[in-house]
């Protein structure tokens, strides 16, 4: 059970105190959030989601899972405004994370990850980051996450905003 040892992680994200892990599934307070392939379903309902735009990323990302060497490029130029080091006691959640290639290069940084995404690229990100044992991973919509207001001491959303059906 992955989570087994990060029952004080995931009493800080959500923002109480009655979280129990079980086998396959976390129950936080009155709610029980399934778990599979360490990824913590949150997705409330999928009636605000468009299904094909979920389709199509999860697609895209199963499509292209690979972690490649120009993506420490495009990293460095992201991330060139954040103090890295500055990363080491915090808790950096990776919202629209699709196949984690930003976390993949931010865990070696920072104390802990949370990476969201609401399609089915999460288990890409999860597989990408099998190796990370301070990675938390959710399938959630961005709009509607049962998380505690202050849960990050970071939060890093490239593109997908511009995505999202608000104005």
């Amino acid at each position: 059970m992955y989570y087994q040892n990060k029952v004080g992680a995931l009493q800080q994200i959500f923002g109480v105190a009655d979280v129990e892990v079980k086998p396959h599934s976390v129950r936080v307070g009155g709610a029980e959030f399934p778990v599979r392939d360490d990824v913590i379903d949150v997705m409330a309902s999928t009636a605000d989601v468009a299904e094909d735009i979920q389709y199509t990323f999860g697609a895209e990302w199963q499509e292209h899972r690979a972690i490649l060497p120009e993506h420490a490029t495009e990293f460095a130029q992201y991330f060139d405004l954040v103090d890295l080091r500055s990363l080491r006691d915090a808790r950096v959640c990776d919202l629209g994370c699709g196949s984690g290639r930003w976390s993949f290069f931010l865990k070696d940084y920072c104390r802990e990850i949370v990476l969201v995404d609401f399609s089915e690229a999460i288990y890409v990100a999860r597989d990408n980051l099998r190796r990370a044992d301070h990675c938390l991973f959710f399938k959630g919509d961005v709009l509607s996450l049962p998380f505690a207001r202050d849960f990050a001491d970071l939060i890093v959303c490239l593109g997908v905003l511009h995505h999202l059906p608000v104005p």
